[in-house]
């Protein structure tokens, strides 16, 4: 063991080279990135009923909208969210764009797939489990005006679109 104490035979100090800096954080990003796409992501109860919501009234059995609708919301929502009427008149909808979102309140941008109007839906749900729907209000949003010259070019291609009907 006297050898070892013996200046000549210890191991070199760990130098810090910037190809050693750099694998290291390479690999501390690597396993950073693959156990942050492994963590479940927080799930907000107003958009996760807006979704429920909106698989409901988009399926094809209504009497299962209806029964989610008498489970879900505290009171029943407006009329025509309880009409197969409206249902078939809009084909559903999709939801593109999520405005502002807190736990118990969301506000999104739907598009009707039958007109491809889109409509802002604002909903409020309790605060405490079960979290069900205290309001579901649909607002349709006007489209952007036209100038001039896109509404004679849409009213020449609706009349030629007549012309040939």
């Amino acid at each position: 063991m006297a050898c070892c104490r013996n200046s000549q035979f210890r191991r070199p100090a760990t130098v810090l080279t910037p190809v050693r800096v750099a694998h290291a954080l390479w690999l501390l990003l690597t396993f950073g990135l693959i156990s942050f796409g492994q963590a479940p992501s927080p799930t907000n109860p107003a958009t996760e009923q807006l979704k429920n919501w909106l698989a409901a009234f988009d399926g094809s059995d209504w009497q299962a909208y209806l029964a989610f609708v008498n489970k879900n919301f505290v009171t029943q929502p407006e009329l025509m969210l309880r009409s197969p009427v409206f249902r078939n008149m809009t084909k559903g909808f999709d939801l593109t764009k999520i405005e502002a979102e807190t736990p118990v309140q969301v506000t999104a941008l739907v598009e009707d797939r039958a007109t491809h109007q889109t409509v802002r839906i604002v909903v409020d749900v309790e605060a405490a489990e079960p979290h069900r729907i205290v309001k579901l209000h649909p607002q349709p949003i006007p489209p952007a005006h036209l100038s001039q010259e896109e509404l004679l070019i849409s009213t020449r291609e609706f009349e030629i679109g007549r012309a040939h009907d």
